[in-house]
């Protein structure tokens, strides 16, 4: 009977285990999402692993995407400015 209710325990231990290692409230929600997939939806763990790859990269382009938006709108904000700047000169100096 000990074995039995060891056995009974241990996807709880191990579901703690990976909480602990892996809680971070960036992928807490993700976490919880392929939890549920598995148990609830009762998918394959290598259909899960192939959607997570896909929301994997999608996260990634979306960054680069994002990151590439703000350095070009950086830049043109500092060629705004420069512009600005110029046209101040010349009425200064007219």
């Amino acid at each position: 009977s000990g074995f039995t209710a060891a056995g009974a325990m241990l996807p709880a231990v191990g579901f703690a285990m990976l909480l602990n290692m892996l809680f971070d409230k960036k992928v807490f929600a993700f976490y919880f999402l392929g939890f549920v997939l598995v148990i609830y939806l009762k998918l394959p763990s290598l259909a899960v692993a192939i959607i997570a790859v896909v929301i994997a990269i999608s996260q990634y382009l979306n960054s680069q995407k994002l990151a590439g938006a703000m350095s070009q709108q950086k830049t043109e904000t500092v060629q705004s400015s420069e512009n600005e700047n110029t046209a101040e000169e010349e009425d200064f100096f007219s």
